[in-house]
């Protein structure tokens, strides 16, 4: 299947989420800080969900389990790229050696080290986490050590 340069504004994009990261387990709460960029970075790691099957992208997200960084991999977020446009954000390919389907949310502003984030950013952050809530579009993962999804049919509420 070929990977079109450019995302689709109909796309599926996959954010994958970790705990304690950005999962607090007691609550059952996603982290505001799940579409934060990294320090001096403008990009949000995410998966264009519709070029991929659902077990290579879980598998892809559970190798990035960092226990260093507290990083266990519990579940993933969907959003329509549209959406993510729509809170003032941009969603660009960036395709890597071991994830042809990987691209970026861009939020338009790299936080510096220690810098406390704009009220302007913390919106997009809000927007974008209030659509996954409001949608329901958190699917939990209910067994990390399967190599198969075992959750059920991914169905996306628009």
């Amino acid at each position: 299947m070929s990977i079109p340069s450019q995302v689709g504004d109909d796309e599926k994009i996959m954010r994958g989420v970790y705990h304690p990261m950005n999962f607090h387990a007691k609550k059952n709460e996603i982290h505001l800080n799940l579409f934060r960029s990294p320090k001096n970075k403008d990009e949000v790691s995410v998966i264009r969900f519709d070029f991929i099957s659902i077990d290579e992208a879980r598998s892809y997200l559970i190798k990035h389990n960092n226990s260093e960084k507290r990083r266990t991999y519990c579940g993933f977020c969907i959003l329509i790229a549209i959406e993510i446009i729509q809170c003032g954000c941009s969603v660009v390919s960036s395709p890597l050696a071991d994830l042809p389907q990987h691209a970026d949310i861009i939020h338009g502003y790299a936080l510096k080290e220690g810098e406390e984030a704009p009220v302007e950013l913390k919106i997009k952050w809000e927007g974008l986490l209030g659509l996954v809530n409001e949608k329901k579009r958190y699917f939990h993962d209910i067994n990390t050590e399967s190599s198969m999804w075992e959750g059920g049919e991914i169905l996306i509420n628009v």
